[in-house]
């Protein structure tokens, strides 16, 4: 039975067709499986009543099934549990085979529960009982959403691919090119390094801007939007010509510009491909120049013919040593004739006269003089090209330790009549590239290192913790069980700090911590940190001197990462100072800003390390200290406190005179109405909990420390008996682990959220999982879920979620609960 009609497009589902070229109607193909004519028809009415236009194929069959899905792109499947010889299991199967991916939702008539769980757990997408059509129209709409996000996510995972495999091939050109990527209206989205050297400015800066104010055209060429157009319609275009460079500088520019297109052939955007060829245009005009001179004066011809020769090989070679200073070399006089560029950068008196190939030796390292002179002499003796880089003497050896300066020399040898006559050449500053190549091996160096530092770091608190469970097997003593339990805490805190640090470095690198700003006495705050602080504080015999204000300071600010950030420094105080030593923390007001200073009396800092103190991975060596960490607390303080709009500065003498940190934050200027708090109640009643986890020590561990808080507790280790027990033990909070067998927890939340028996009288439902980004908290929301934990659940969290259950258990029961 076919209903209404619709526009085809060969060849593309209907979810994928566009928008503004689709029927007004919904336009949507549904394959159903129903023997009953009348039961067919409601259905489709309590479709039509939320979709309007749906197109519906029934068929009542198995071989009809095969035949319609064989030959139509539908984009739902309706099934009917209660067909002769062709069950819906046999169709699920079927529907696997020949249309993966469509949507399959199971109408109930006789089928039990567990039978429907069963097919779920099988492939199909969602099941709804006949007595219950209602609800048909939002499962449908939750089946399409689905597949149409993932037609979207598929479309864009292949988008990505082919966009990341054409900015690989853009990356892999020659340093000599600047490769600058466009969006569609020619903003400029990314820029390779080449831009540094060629444009003279920073590729980040250029990141945003439209490509039109690159540069500043000196002659006529094409405007940006002409460009963009022809590159578009013929795949790409070519624009030579002089421009200034954000840098200032002059340049003779060859640009490409290519239309960049996905797999359907859609513009994504264009790439802007550079190339410096001033030098090489620069010899044509000066080519043409000495031409028209030889033409005006035969008399000098032989003289204009070899000044040009040599004036092209020199220009030639300076070409492809990327236009640096030139030298010509004469081997019979042992002369060598610099250009006023090369004696700029040798660090030479301008003169342009010949020199002795002896008395430019001394300009180079001391160290790099010998390979440099062998490698002239056997480019000299065989007539081979030269190509070496060296150090110049004047650089690196000087008191202010100035940074050393490296050059490359390339020279091509000219033979005459099989015999070495000359060398002509350049000499390019490489010490950016230097520079930048140690720069990469230090950054591997700090990785390596790191990754070392954080297996040991991790070990540390494992080896007290193994031994603890040893000694809790061995001794029966109440006050020794006690004080390893005590140390088996503190180790776990440690390990849960580590990971939240990495956590929080990760979520700053990428841009998603958020905030939670309110007025924040910092008085209040600086306690806080020491009351966190005091254990370490105690245990190393520290004095701590407070200073606060008579009046509160107040910043604008998150509490817990200022809290953060001040036990981070009250904590590296305590560690760097020896035993018995005095910590200092003070709060002011000054010049607007609200200011908290931490110093002590410890180790103190070398001035070469205050300067990289805030860089991630970085951390004091020192024989009698050994405070642990990854070296990322202070970089996680620093960008916090620059989220914040403030900063924190480090000062200290050195070594042996103590370190002074200074955080600065914007003050308000006058308090705001600070809300009261509403107190729970000190004793409550027990709550019924239900833990599932499949995890059988995790979930057995959180129902113990549940019976020890008072409440009534069960666990459940599979996904499948959650619906049975709860509703046999009707529990008041459900415990729910995202990730178990089977069926996952969203799926069992969509469940509870669905089974008309359970309408309200679901409990307060928690995930309780290892994911805790807001994308991920976001999702729980969307599932069903009340609240969201992140493992390991310490005790506070628990009971502040039990306050919230027990709360939501006062309110008035709501829709679904």
């Amino acid at each position: 039975m076919q209903r209404a009609q619709r526009p085809e497009y060969p060849g593309v589902p209907v979810a994928d067709v566009p928008r503004d070229v689709a029927a007004p109607r919904t336009d949507i193909r549904v394959l159903q499986l129903e023997r009953d004519p009348v039961e067919a028809e409601r259905t489709q009415a309590r479709i039509d009543q939320a979709l309007p236009g749906c197109l519906f194929t029934v068929v009542d069959h198995e071989q009809a099934f095969r035949d319609q899905l064989s030959d139509t792109a539908f984009d739902l499947i309706l099934a009917d549990d209660d067909l002769p010889a062709f069950d819906a299991r046999a169709a699920l199967e079927i529907a696997k085979e020949l249309a993966p991916g469509i949507p399959f939702v199971l109408i109930c008539g006789a089928l039990g529960e567990e039978s429907a769980l069963d097919l779920l757990r099988n492939g199909a997408t969602d099941h709804v009982s006949k007595q219950r059509l209602d609800r048909l129209p939002m499962v449908v709409r939750r089946a399409l959403d689905a597949l149409r996000e993932h037609r979207h996510r598929v479309a864009a995972e292949r988008a990505l691919y082919e966009a990341e495999a054409h900015y690989r091939m853009l990356i892999s050109a020659l340093k000599d090119y600047v490769v600058i990527g466009l969006d569609r209206r020619g903003q400029i989205r990314s820029c390779n390094n080449a831009a540094r050297q060629i444009l003279g400015c920073d590729p980040a800066s250029l990141v945003g801007l439209d490509a039109s104010r690159i540069f500043e055209a000196s002659d006529p060429g094409l405007d940006l939007p002409t460009g963009l157009e022809q590159a578009a319609q013929a795949g790409s275009v070519a624009d030579d010509r002089w421009v200034i460079t954000p840098g200032g500088k002059r340049i003779f520019a060859s640009i490409v510009t290519t239309a960049i297109r996905d797999g359907d052939q859609r513009l994504i955007g264009f790439s802007k491909l550079l190339r410096d060829r001033s030098s090489a245009r620069r010899t044509a005009e000066i080519l043409q120049v000495a031409q028209a001179e030889a033409r005006r004066d035969l008399s000098h011809r032989a003289a204009a013919e070899s000044a040009l020769r040599e004036n092209s090989e020199r220009l030639g070679a300076a070409l492809e040593a990327a236009a640096a200073g030139t030298f010509r070399w004469d081997f019979s006089s042992n002369g060598i004739r610099c250009d006023a560029a090369l004696e700029t950068l040798l660090g030479l008196q301008t003169s342009l006269g010949t020199r002795s190939f002896r008395s430019l030796l001394p300009l180079i390292h001391v160290d790099d003089r010998a390979p440099m002179a062998e490698a002239l002499r056997h480019s000299r003796v065989r007539g081979t090209d030269f190509d070496q880089e060296f150090r110049l003497a004047r650089y690196g050896q000087r008191a202010d330790r100035e940074p050393e300066r490296w050059m490359q020399a390339r020279g091509k040898t000219f033979v005459e009549r099989g015999m070495p006559v000359y060398m002509t050449g350049a000499c390019v500053d490489v010490t950016e590239r230097r520079q930048a190549e140690a720069a990469l091996r230090d950054a591997d160096r700090r990785k390596s290192e790191f990754l070392a530092i954080l297996a040991h770091e991790l070990r540390n608190p494992l080896a007290p913790i193994r031994s603890s469970l040893d000694a809790m097997r061995l001794s029966t003593d109440p006050a020794v069980q006690l004080d390893i339990r005590d140390r088996m805490d503190r180790q776990v805190q440690h390990m849960v700090r580590l990971i939240d640090d990495l956590m929080d470095l990760s979520r700053i690198d990428h841009g998603r911590i958020t905030l939670e700003r309110r007025q924040v006495d910092l008085a209040v705050a600086v306690r806080s940190a020491l009351d966190a602080s005091t254990p370490l504080i105690h245990a190393r015999a520290h004095r701590v001197v407070l200073q606060l204000p008579p009046a509160p300071v107040y910043a604008q600010a998150d509490e817990t990462r200022i809290v953060q950030v001040i036990c981070n420094l009250l904590n590296n105080a305590a560690s760097y100072t020896d035993p018995g030593g005095r910590i200092e923390v003070s709060v002011r007001r000054e010049d607007g800003d609200a200011v908290i200073e931490v110093s002590d009396t410890g180790m103190g800092i070398d001035a070469d390390m205050q300067a990289r103190i805030f860089q991630s991975f970085t951390r004091i060596k020192a024989s009698s200290v050994n405070p642990g960490g990854l070296g990322i607390g202070l970089s996680i303080c620093s960008q916090l406190i620059r989220l914040h709009g403030g900063s924190i500065a480090v000062h200290s003498a050195g070594r042996g005179h103590g370190s002074v940190f200074t955080v600065r934050l914007p003050a308000l200027v006058r308090p705001l109405e600070t809300p009261q708090k509403r107190t729970e109640p000190e004793h409550a009643d027990p709550l019924r909990i239900l833990v599932a986890d499949d995890n059988v020590d995790a979930a057995e561990a959180l129902g113990v420390t549940l019976q020890c808080l008072g409440h009534d507790c069960r666990t459940v280790t599979r996904s499948t008996a959650v619906i049975g027990t709860l509703r046999e033990y009707r529990p008041d909070v459900l415990l729910m682990d995202i990730g178990m067998p089977e069926l996952d927890g969203y799926a069992v939340c969509r469940l509870l959220r669905g089974a008309e028996d359970l309408q309200g009288r679901l409990p307060f439902i928690v995930a309780v999982t290892g994911w805790g980004e807001e994308a991920d908290r976001r999702r729980t929301r969307q599932e069903g879920f009340d609240l969201h934990l992140v493992k390991p659940v310490g005790l506070k969290d628990l009971q502040k979620t039990l306050a919230t259950a027990r709360e939501a258990r006062r309110r008035p029961t709501s829709p679904g609960r």
